[in-house]
């Protein structure tokens, strides 16, 4: 792990910090039960809201999008598109994707939102920041915002923070950043930025409960995380054979 007083990036505070980084954690196991129900279905289950039961328990420590918000966001997307009832959600979309009924961005939007509804919930931060929850992690610092969204980079956090109890992983984030700005001679007195407090308790907070997703997705075999961004296309979210992308050219892995 590389050394903790990294100031690359100076506060952690980068490019585009009003745009969030966001791990979703689905249910490999509800995410396929509701990619293949019949599309009919689906939509008829939004409608009446009997599909509820089939979403996972929420993970208290997460957000999570609220069902009738999935289910508006499901319905607002079907309603654009006469997709086939009869077969599955998923074949329905790559069908529909196919026969060039919806666009391959429009498709992927599809799968996204199906799998948010399959969800624990998700850990999201400043994209900015998010540096200084990674770097240290790292052999060394990231170059850009975008190495930070690599397959090879997530294999490497993944694999260093399991190394890391929660407590451990907090502290180091936090002393990481007091060290920026101590480099940057910046205060830590809170009597002269009264902003110190609040910004080191969510420093602690996004570290432990990013810890905390990770350590799900490390070690429970029904969960699954999907990286993406604010603003990005549904088509580049995830990695490897769970990219949207990638599913609506194979299917589910």
């Amino acid at each position: 792990m590389s050394k903790v007083n990294s100031n690359a990036h100076k506060e952690g505070i980068g490019e585009n910090i009003g745009i969030e980084m966001e791990l979703l954690l689905i249910s490999n196991n509800e995410s396929r039960k509701l990619l293949n129900t019949p599309w009919g279905e689906v939509i008829s289950g939004m409608e009446d809201r009997s599909l509820r039961d089939m979403r996972p328990q929420p993970d208290k420590h997460l957000h999570r999008t609220f069902p009738i918000d999935c289910e508006a966001e499901i319905l607002d997307w079907a309603e654009r598109f006469n997709l086939d009832k009869e077969i599955t959600a998923l074949a329905a979309i790559k069908s529909g994707y196919e026969n060039k009924k919806i666009s391959r961005i429009e498709a992927c939007e599809g799968i996204l939102h199906l799998l948010r509804w399959s969800s624990y919930g998700y850990w999201e931060a400043w994209e900015g920041r998010s540096y200084l929850y990674f770097d240290l992690l790292l052999e060394q610092p990231a170059i850009d915002i975008q190495q930070l969204y690599e397959a090879d980079t997530w294999r490497v956090i993944r694999q260093q923070i399991g190394q890391l109890t929660a407590t451990e992983y907090s502290e180091a984030v936090v002393l990481d950043w007091m060290n920026r700005r101590k480099e940057l001679e910046q205060t830590l007195d809170e009597k002269s930025d009264p902003r110190i407090l609040p910004t080191m308790q969510s420093h602690t907070r996004l570290s432990t409960t990013l810890h905390h997703a990770i350590t799900r997705w490390n070690e429970e075999e029904d969960v699954i995380g999907i990286l993406g961004r604010e603003h990005l296309e549904a088509a580049k979210w995830g990695h490897e054979e769970w990219r949207i992308s990638q599913i609506l050219k194979s299917g589910l892995p």
